[in-house]
């Protein structure tokens, strides 16, 4: 009997080297003894993720309201060849030629101080019939002074504003976010405005440079086609009879030149009238492709995703807390007494 439960006892033990030194066991041995802490603690851990979770929901659901006004809008970039332009460069001179900016000047310029900056400076309605607010009243921008209230105002404005050129098609989307629905369309209309305010001034500077530099040439030109055609006169009424091929001859060169200053001169006639027309046109030359829209409901604030990321913090928060205790724990207790 002895012998038989000593022969078990010996196969038995036998039997559990054998499963230690397997492979299974080896697994488990080589495992991360924090996830055995972590499962006896899950409870715990379930309990922060879920009070994370509910902050997140709450603050995502308690954020004021933001609306969302959308347009889209197109430049006229071709811009008619001037004749002038070509001239100006045979003089030596430059008088800043019309060039044709890119959907991405335009999608940068919308955002610039120089846009901006008559935004902040204006009032907005909250309500059809309701009273009007600063700029920086409505996004409750604060400063000591109105230049620093202004200043903020600007960058708090650039970031409510988002501009996306398409190089393909060459239109610009733009769109404005604020607390109000009738504000963001307003500040969205007042950026197009002012836009093709800017863009139309600096082309009519442009037309004045044109018009100023073509007057001074006509005058320029004009003696010197005068002085052709009088040294053409000269040499006719000198020799009224040019049978000689050297008087052929410089008959020929006199009515070139007169005909070359002649057609110079018509040129920067017509130029002078195309500059003189586009001063003072005020076509606009922004094209609203879409107008600046109402927006009918608030933008989403996003609480399921800003639960979802709660909850995942939250979990991954209480885990390390709860290793870190245990750590410290364990840390404590190998110190001498």
């Amino acid at each position: 009997m002895t012998d038989n439960v000593r022969y078990t006892m010996a196969h038995d033990a036998e039997a559990i080297g054998q499963l230690r030194g397997s492979p299974v066991h080896e697994a488990e041995s080589h495992q991360w003894p924090g996830w055995s802490l972590l499962w006896s603690r899950r409870r715990t851990i379930l309990a922060g993720a879920l009070v994370v979770g509910i902050l997140a929901a709450v603050g995502t659901i308690l954020r004021a309201d933001r609306f969302t006004s959308t347009a889209s809008f197109m430049v006229e970039t071709k811009t008619p060849t001037s004749s002038l332009s070509g001239l100006a460069s045979q003089f030596g001179l430059n008088v800043g030629g019309a060039t044709t900016e890119s959907a991405d000047f335009y999608a940068d310029l919308i955002l610039s101080p120089a846009i901006l900056q008559l935004v902040v400076d204006s009032t907005v309605a909250l309500t059809p019939a309701g009273p009007r607010i600063s700029i920086v009243d409505l996004f409750d921008v604060e400063g000591k002074t109105p230049a620093i209230r202004r200043d903020r105002g600007i960058k708090k404005l650039q970031e409510q504003i988002t501009s996306l050129p398409s190089t393909k098609t060459g239109i610009v989307t733009v769109h404005v976010t604020s607390p109000s629905a009738f504000a963001s369309q307003e500040i969205a209309d007042r950026c197009l405005r002012l836009l093709n305010e800017f863009n139309l001034k600096r082309r009519q500077s442009h037309a004045a440079t044109e018009r100023e530099f073509a007057a001074h040439q006509l005058e320029v030109e004009q003696r010197e086609l005068r002085n052709a055609e009088d040294e053409l006169q000269a040499f006719l009424q000198e020799n009224r009879v040019a049978d000689s091929p050297r008087l052929r001859f410089e008959r020929d060169r006199l009515e070139r030149q007169v005909q070359s200053k002649q057609q110079i001169y018509n040129t920067l006639s017509e130029a002078f009238e195309q500059a003189r027309l586009a001063e003072v046109r005020d076509v606009p030359l922004i094209t609203r492709i879409l107008n600046p829209t109402l927006p009918s409901r608030a933008d989403s604030k996003g609480t399921l995703v800003f639960t979802f990321f709660g909850l995942t913090f939250g979990a991954f928060l209480t885990g390390f807390a709860i290793i870190l205790a245990e750590q410290w724990r364990t840390f404590r207790a190998t110190l001498p007494q």
